[in-house]
């Protein structure tokens, strides 16, 4: 990719990135880092042609999700709860030409101020 130029990294983490997830401790510590190194790395190819952002997507209809026990206490209201091509747009969104230089960011796709 550095050679090729350009190119677009998408890490995916989770809203529990930028808003921990009380009850899963565990969960909410493997998402933190995501944020931290898209920023690292953005900054680091950013020169190259290399640009890299993070989604952060609140829960989503998956068959995980689904089985999660934590699935009543996230979602109050089920008209919260993402649909997967809500994710797949904001990637095809920063994977394009439309999001000009967007770099280094952190994108939040949530309906709601919380979950």
């Amino acid at each position: 990719m550095l050679q090729r130029r350009p190119g677009r990294i998408i890490n995916i983490a989770s809203a529990a990135a930028v808003h921990g997830l009380p009850g899963s401790p565990a969960y909410t510590a493997s998402k933190f880092p995501v944020v931290g190194l898209t920023q690292c790395l953005a900054d680091e190819v950013m020169e190259k042609g290399v640009r890299v952002n993070v989604i952060c997507p609140g829960p989503v209809k998956t068959e995980l999700f689904d089985s999660s026990p934590l699935k009543d206490f996230l979602i109050k209201n089920p008209a919260n709860l993402h649909d997967m091509e809500d994710v797949t747009g904001a990637a095809l969104y920063l994977a394009s030409d439309l999001s000009g230089g967007l770099n280094s960011q952190t994108l939040c796709i949530r309906k709601t101020s919380r979950w």
